[in-house]
């Protein structure tokens, strides 16, 4: 987790992402919703602040009302689709399992995974799709790329190739939702590069990955994504890891 001084009451709080920016103001450090998010924009002098109410109004946009989509607690404007267990047990049930086929690229699971987004999905209004890559630089296919670029079409344009790993970063293992660290952010965001700049500019983005475990990767994604000037930044992950297990 990032130690903050609030900008407005000048209390020392933890917060999640972004490491910059937070605002506690309700007093109220580290309780999402009383939070309000300021990002880079067009200049360093100007700013774009996303509220609670803003982000509401992408998530309606975004998700039918009957969704099974849930909202990441510690992180603003994060969606998983379902908890996420490592070890294969029938106790864990089927999901896990379907991540876990995904994850090694098997065309029937991505096939009901992509279904299954599409019933929870809107797919109204224009948005970029992009995936956060492997840590391995060499592989630029992924289960979960697949996934997205199934659900492009019309208005939903393909950027899954906007992101790339320039060299090979090592999986990391902990605690799920233990938060990270600058140092960590800042290993991440050297390893990634940006292009197709003219899909994320002023466009509304779908960042996706299949798990989420300390959240360094979409943190790290993000802010590489924010000097490109994208209208706003959505998360969805297909599993937000156990948080009850360590790994």
């Amino acid at each position: 987790m990032a130690i903050r001084i609030c900008k407005i009451c000048g209390e020392e709080g933890t917060v999640n992402f972004p490491p910059e920016g937070w605002y506690c103001s309700e007093h109220k450090p580290g309780e999402v919703k009383s939070l309000k998010m300021v990002i880079p924009s067009v200049s360093k002098e100007e700013t774009r602040t996303y509220t609670m109410s803003h982000l509401k109004e992408l998530k309606e946009k975004i998700f039918l009302p009957e969704t099974e989509f849930k909202e990441l607690s510690d992180f603003a404007g994060g969606y998983y689709f379902c908890v996420y267990h490592p070890v294969s047990k029938k106790q864990f049930g089927h999901r896990s399992d379907l991540i876990r086929h995904i994850k090694n690229k098997e065309n029937p699971a991505i096939e009901d995974m992509i279904n299954r987004l599409k019933k929870n999905l809107t797919r109204k209004g224009q948005f970029t799709l992009v995936v956060v890559p492997s840590h391995n630089a060499s592989i630029n296919d992924s289960g979960i790329k697949r996934v997205a670029k199934g659900l492009c079409n019309g208005d939903w344009i393909d950027g899954t190739d906007c992101i790339k790993r320039k060299y090979i970063m090592p999986a990391r293992h902990g605690i799920s939702g233990r938060g990270y660290t600058n140092e960590e952010i800042a290993k991440e965001k050297d390893s990634l590069s940006i292009e197709n700049e003219e899909l994320i500019k002023n466009k509304d983005i779908l960042l996706f990955d299949d798990i989420t475990t300390t959240r360094v990767s979409l943190v790290a994604a993000m802010q590489s994504l924010y000097p490109k000037h994208p209208r706003s930044i959505i998360c969805l992950v297909l599993g937000k890891t156990d948080e009850s297990r360590t790994f």
